[in-house]
C-alpha cells in the first residue's frame, strides 16, 4: 500500500495510522508544517485497511434528522470564560457528571495545540475556547475506541473532518459516543502559528505559552479576534485583528491546509451528533436574554444529538429557529472558503525565505486591505444613518 488518499485530499485525520496494527504509518510535516501519512514500506503488510477508514475513499454517515437552535449557557460565568454561548462547556461538564470523558483541543501549550483527554469538571477550561489551528490528534482515536470498549460514555469534540476520520475509524456507532463539530472555516498548521508568535514576540522560548484567539477585554459582552498569549497566568501579548498578522491571514484564508479549500464537510448535511458554532445577529434575537455575553448556533444532527441536547436543557436558554436562517448566515454551512490568490505566494515566500518575508510581503498587504475595507464599510455606514434613501 504505497497511497492512502490523494494529498490534496489528505485532512491528516489520522484514522490510517491509528488502524494500522503494525504502527507502519507515521506522520511527517510538509514544507508548510503540515502533517501526512507516510508508510514504512518494511512494515507495512499490504492489508488494505488505512485505505478502507479513510474518510476520502468511504461514505461516512451524515445527517439523519436536524433541529436548529440559538441557545447560551445560563451560567454567566459559563458565558465569560467561553468564546460564544458556551455550549460546548456545558455539554462537557453534562457527560462527566455521567461519569463519562471529554476529549477536546487545548492551546495551553501554544507550540503544541494538541487534544486531551478530560474526565474532571476543573479540567474543562483546558479545552474552552477557539483555536485557529489544527490540532495534533496523537492517539485519541485508540483511546476513545479503548474508552468505548469499556463502557465509558464519551464526548468527542473536533473539526468536521476530524469527526469524519473517527467515524471512519470507528467502522461502527456507540451508543455512547457524542461527536461534536463545529462550523469550521479551515486550519493552519502548528508550525506556521508557532513562527507567527515568535515573529511578533521577538524571541524563539515558548514554553508555557498558553495561546487564545478569541477573548474578552474588560466588561465587554463581545469576544475579540486576535492571539493573546499568557505565561503564568499574565498576559505576554495581545494584538486585536486586524492588527495582528496571524489571525488577519486566518480570516482570510491565506494560508489554511489544502484540503480545506475543498472541504467536502462544508454543508449543512453533517457529520456530527451536534454542530456549534457563533451566532452573530443578536439584534435580531428577542426572546433570549440580553444578558447573554455570547450566542451560540446550535444542529442537532441525529437523534444522539437531540437527546442529548434536550438533557442540558435546565443548564440553557435556547430557542427554536429554522436551519435556513442559520445556513444563510453562514457560508461554511454551504462551502467552502474559496482558495484566496495569496495563498500560492505566501507559501512561496514562508517556504523559501520563512515567516517574517511571508508576513512583510503578503501578511501585511492583506492587512491593509482588511483595514481598508473596513473604514470604508463605517463610511458607508454612517452615510446610510444620516441619507435614508441609501439604505
Amino acid at each position: 500500500m504505497k497511497i492512502i488518499c490523494p494529498t490534496a485530499e489528505c485532512t491528516g485525520c489520522t484514522a490510517c495510522s491509528s488502524i494500522c496494527p503494525h504502527s507502519a504509518i507515521t506522520f511527517r510535516e510538509d514544507e508548510r508544517g503540515f502533517l501526512y501519512p507516510v508508510i514504512n514500506e518494511i512494515l507495512c503488510v499490504d492489508c488494505g485497511l488505512c485505505h478502507k477508514v479513510c474518510p476520502n475513499n468511504t461514505k461516512v454517515s451524515r445527517s439523519i434528522k436536524q433541529e436548529a437552535y440559538i441557545a447560551v449557557a445560563k451560567s454567566l460565568e459559563e458565558q465569560r470564560t467561553s468564546t460564544s454561548g458556551g455550549l460546548a462547556s456545558v455539554l462537557a461538564r453534562h457527560v462527566i457528571r455521567q461519569g463519562g470523558v471529554v476529549y477536546g483541543c487545548s492551546g495551553q501549550e501554544c507550540s503544541d495545540v494538541h487534544h486531551v483527554r478530560v474526565q474532571l469538571e476543573e479540567e474543562i477550561d483546558s479545552v474552552k475556547g477557539s483555536k485557529y489551528v489544527q490540532s495534533d490528534l496523537g492517539i485519541c482515536f485508540k483511546e476513545i475506541k479503548n474508552d468505548l470498549q469499556k463502557g465509558i460514555q464519551v464526548l468527542f469534540v473536533g473539526t468536521p473532518c476530524q469527526c469524519a476520520g473517527l467515524r471512519s475509524f470507528l467502522m461502527k456507532d456507540y451508543e455512547k459516543l457524542f461527536i461534536v463539530d463545529f462550523v469550521c472555516h479551515g486550519v493552519p498548521s502548528q508550525r506556521i502559528l508557532s513562527d507567527a508568535i515568535r515573529n511578533n514576540l521577538k524571541q524563539d522560548d515558548l514554553q508555557g505559552m498558553e495561546v487564545s484567539f478569541r477573548y474578552r477585554e474588560g466588561a465587554s459582552e463581545h469576544s475579540v479576534y486576535g492571539m493573546q498569549l499568557k505565561q503564568g497566568g499574565k498576559i505576554a501579548y495581545q494584538c486585536n485583528w486586524p492588527q495582528n498578522d496571524y489571525i488577519t491571514g486566518f480570516l482570510r484564508g491565506v494560508f489554511y491546509r489544502e484540503s480545506c479549500y475543498a472541504c467536502k464537510y462544508a454543508s449543512s448535511d453533517r457529520i456530527s451528533d451536534i454542530t456549534l458554532g457563533d451566532f452573530w445577529d443578536r439584534k435580531k434575537e428577542k426572546k433570549i436574554s440580553h444578558k447573554a455575553i455570547g450566542l451560540s448556533s446550535v444542529i442537532c444532527n441525529s437523534e444522539k444529538g437531540i437527546e442529548l441536547f434536550y438533557a442540558i436543557q435546565h443548564q440553557i436558554n435556547a430557542e427554536s429557529i429554522p436551519i435556513e436562517s442559520l445556513v444563510q448566515g453562514n457560508g461554511q454551512l454551504k462551502k467552502s472558503f474559496a482558495k484566496p490568490k495569496s495563498f500560492g505566494l505566501f507559501s512561496d515566500y514562508y517556504v523559501e525565505k520563512g515567516y517574517e518575508m511571508a508576513y512583510r510581503n503578503v501578511i501585511r498587504i492583506e492587512m491593509k486591505k482588511t483595514k481598508r475595507a473596513l473604514f470604508i464599510g463605517r463610511i458607508i455606514g454612517f452615510i446610510k444613518r444620516f441619507v435614508p434613501d441609501l439604505k
